[in-house]
């Protein structure tokens, strides 16, 4: 079935996504099976109490991936340092304002720089459990496709469409040097500048395709569907939401913890 340019591919008892095109003639007995990267930098070890929350949170990404026929890889800065472009670049990233722990919003910008190095077709955040999307390759197309809109919890494209968002992120940090803003870049009440790479995204739709996967924990097929996002700042309002599975249970927990 086809929408907004992307196949819904039935597999099988799998349900699945793919670029028009670009299916994949089957997500089964890989023999090579597809890499899913996520990114870790330990940034977090500065509060050494949330160091055995984190660990947790990412030890489950790497189960429940695996169980779905996934390799996965964890990235960290190491490994955009290996980047040809990483001294010019991460300058740049250095440069763009933030409210946020340094350390962490740059992290947010590395991750991409260490997804093209890696050869990452696939790039996940740590708390995007899955609980049923099958292994496949890449998806490619000139633009980046999103799970999830500007929010990058799991994005998958070629890895021209990858170094695509570090230029964007790059024209911003310019732009701001040269004394232009875009509305990339938010002007807060006491005068500071901030940004970041989901208000990046956010400002350059043309650079990604929004395929709106359902993912939230904050929505009503929460027991249904095969990916599920536990985004720190929807975990507040969870507690609203009833019924859900023992291991989604234990996730929550856990990422409660860290907020």
């Amino acid at each position: 079935r086809m929408q907004n340019g992307v196949a819904l591919v039935i597999l099988g008892c799998a349900v699945t996504f793919c670029a028009a095109e670009q299916c994949p003639p089957s997500v089964h007995d890989y023999k090579d099976p597809p890499i899913v990267c996520t990114f870790f930098e330990p940034f977090e070890f500065h509060a050494p109490e949330l160091a055995d929350d984190y660990l947790k949170i990412l030890k489950i990404w790497d189960q429940s991936w695996r169980r779905h026929g996934w390799r996965t890889l964890i990235l960290t800065r190491k490994d955009a340092e290996l980047h040809p472009r990483y001294k010019d670049v991460s300058l740049d990233l250095e440069n763009l304002p933030t409210i946020n722990d340094k350390i962490y919003e740059l992290s947010c910008y590395l991750r991409w720089l260490a997804a093209v190095q890696a050869g990452c077709g696939w790039m996940s955040d740590i708390d995007m459990i899955n609980y049923g999307f099958p292994a496949q390759e890449r998806w490619t197309g000139p633009q980046l496709f999103s799970f999830n809109g500007f929010v990058p919890s799991l994005v998958t494209g070629s890895s021209e469409s990858f170094e695509a968002i570090i230029d964007a992120f790059m024209k911003v940090s310019r732009n701001i040097t040269h004394g232009v803003r875009t509305n990339a870049v938010w002007l807060l009440e006491d005068g500071r500048l901030f940004t970041s790479d989901m208000l990046i995204l956010k400002s350059r739709p043309d650079l990604y395709l929004d395929l709106k996967f359902p993912s939230s924990i904050l929505g009503d097929y929460v027991n249904k569907t095969m990916l599920l996002h536990f985004d720190k700042a929807e975990v507040k309002k969870w507690a609203k939401i009833l019924g859900i599975e023992p291991l989604k249970h234990q996730v929550l927990q856990i990422v409660r913890n860290i907020k």
